[in-house]
Parts: C-alpha cells; structure tokens; sequence
C-alpha cells in the first residue's frame, strides 16, 4: 500500500502583460516506495503550475494524510 500525503503549496506567476498573481493548490499524492520529499514536492509543483510557465513558490507543506 502506498502512502497518502497532503500537501498545500502557493505559487506567484506572471500572466502576459506581466500582471502578478498567487495560486494556491492542495491535494493528496501517493508516495511509492522509492519517492522522496523531493519528488513529492515536485509533483505537487507540476499540479500547481498546470501548464503555465515559470513559477516562485512562496508557501509549501507535506504532511502525511492521516488524522
């Protein structure tokens, strides 16, 4: 079974006229076992971006899904 992880992570893009703007994802992404913070990061990154170019991340939080 893989491991279920919450993550929250906010990004601040630049449209094309150059107007500024944050989005914010969250969501659960499943670890395998060779998957690391990094990895997860940069899957969580990639869900965020969505397709739209360059990207600075102002916020970022992983924890594991359980309560």
């Amino acid at each position: 079974m893989r491991d279920k992880y919450h993550f929250v992570i906010t990004l601040q893009m630049r449209t094309s006229r150059g107007d500024v703007y944050a989005r914010t994802a969250s969501g659960t992404l499943a670890a395998g076992p060779d998957d690391t913070r990094q990895s997860l990061y940069d899957m969580a990154f990639q869900r965020a971006l969505a397709g739209g170019g360059d990207a600075a991340v102002l916020f970022f939080s992983l924890e594991r899904n359980q309560l």
